[in-house]
């Protein structure tokens, strides 16, 4: 069994979906240096912003506010989707404020994913698409602001374009899954 999410990785923002709810989260990355998090003056400064922290220990700032903590990242090119930090970082982000808001994944769970139309045009979609499941697919782990968060992507299905995944929300079955 396994549980459908949404998702629409959009360049201005990221938005996950499910039968519980949704959360909108702006793409704004920022890399941190230990000074940027020593100078915070707490978590609490940061509004909606989220400190990610990967498991590889580098640190990094998502979400509206981010621009303001740090070295800004982001890269807007296509070549996003194929696993660059930002959108890892994002993802995490993303996925941290639907857990927050809602409850903890404790099954596997599938995705729907939205795109921007440039990746599902001529030779850019099968590349896109195998980026994507590289490094989309499988076991993630990471922290937001000091928590512990888990996730397991057991697939993608229907990559579409942001356009087309916003009709076709309110049909997507959500609940079990195979």
């Amino acid at each position: 069994m396994s549980e459908i999410f949404g998702i629409d990785l959009g360049m201005g923002a990221i938005k996950l979906y499910n039968e519980k709810g949704n959360v909108e989260f702006l793409s704004q990355v920022s890399a941190c240096t230990k000074r940027n998090i020593v100078g915070m003056g707490g978590l609490r400064t940061m509004n909606s912003c989220v400190l990610i922290e990967l498991p590889s220990g580098k640190n990094y700032f998502s979400g509206p506010g981010a621009h303001s903590k740090a070295t800004i990242i982001e890269n807007f090119s296509l070549n996003r989707f194929s696993g660059s930090i930002d959108m890892r970082v994002l993802t995490y982000g993303v996925f941290s404020k639907f857990i927050d808001k809602f409850e903890a994944m404790d099954i596997p769970i599938i995705l729907v994913v939205g795109l921007p139309i440039e990746t599902l045009i001529g030779g850019e979609f099968k590349r896109t698409v195998n980026d994507l499941k590289s490094w989309l697919i499988g076991n993630h782990s990471w922290k937001a602001n000091g928590k512990d968060y888990h996730i397991l992507v057991r697939n993608l299905h229907n990559f579409t374009t942001s356009r087309c995944f916003f009709r076709l929300r309110p049909r997507l079955v959500w609940k079990n899954h195979s």
